[in-house]
C-alpha cells in the first residue's frame, strides 16, 4: 500500500472534520466547552499501536464499538489510564464529587467512544459515499498490548494496516490525547482508499 502525504492529509482533514462535529455534540451534551483536533494521522501495522501509548505494558482504557455496512471493522479509541481519568475528572468537574461513582465516570468514557467513533464515520461516511454502521459501544481496560490483541484479533492481524488518528481534547483548558484506532477489515480498507482517489 503506498500512501504519500497528500493521502494522509486526506485522511487527517477527514479526521478533523469528525473531531470538529464531535466537540460540538460533547460541548451541547456536557454543557461546557470541549475543543478537539487532529494534529496527526497514521498508517500503522496493528502490532505497532501500542508503541504510540508508550509500550506495550502501559495501562490503557479503550472504547470498542464494532462497524458494519459497506465497511465492516471495528474502532478503538484509546487512552492511557492517567489521560482517561484526567479526561472524565475535567469532563465531570461540575459535579458534585460525593455523587461521581465508578459507573457514572464510565458512562462518561462509553458516551464519549460514542460521539467520537460516530462522527468519525459520518465524516468518512460523507467523504466516501458508503454507509457505517456504528454498534453499541463496550469499554475494555488492560495493558496496551494485551488489549489490542484481544479486542482487535477478531478483525485483524498483527501485520494488517490500520488507520489511527491521533485525537487531542482540551477540556477545561487541559490537554488530553488520545487515539482512535479504525481497524477495517482489509477489503473494507481497500475499499475506502479506492473511493478516496488512492490506487492500491
Amino acid at each position: 500500500m503506498k500512501l504519500d502525504s497528500m493521502h494522509l492529509d486526506i485522511l487527517k482533514e477527514l479526521g478533523n472534520i469528525g473531531a470538529g462535529n464531535a466537540a460540538t455534540s460533547l460541548s451541547q451534551l456536557l454543557n461546557q466547552r470541549v475543543d478537539m483536533s487532529v494534529p496527526e494521522v497514521k498508517l500503522l501495522k496493528l502490532r505497532d499501536v501500542p508503541y504510540l501509548l508508550g509500550g506495550p505494558e502501559i495501562p490503557v482504557i479503550g472504547i470498542t464499538v464494532l462497524v458494519e455496512g459497506d465497511g465492516e471493522g471495528q474502532i478503538l479509541l484509546l487512552f492511557t489510564k492517567d489521560s482517561s481519568e484526567k479526561l472524565v475528572k475535567n469532563i465531570m468537574a461540575g459535579f458534585p464529587q460525593s455523587e461521581v461513582n465508578d459507573e457514572m465516570k464510565l458512562s462518561v468514557l462509553l458516551e464519549v467512544g460514542n460521539i467520537v467513533s460516530s462522527t468519525f464515520l459520518n465524516a468518512l461516511a460523507s467523504f466516501t459515499n458508503m454507509k457505517f454502521m456504528p454498534t453499541v459501544p463496550a469499554s475494555a481496560s488492560d495493558m496496551a498490548g494485551a488489549l489490542l490483541d484481544t479486542v482487535l484479533a477478531i478483525e485483524a492481524s498483527e501485520d494488517d494496516m490500520i488507520i489511527t488518528v491521533v485525537t487531542d481534547f482540551v477540556v477545561q483548558g487541559e490537554m488530553i490525547e488520545g487515539y482512535l484506532v479504525f481497524v477495517p477489515n482489509p477489503l473494507s480498507l481497500a475499499k475506502i482508499f479506492t473511493s478516496l482517489g488512492v490506487s492500491l
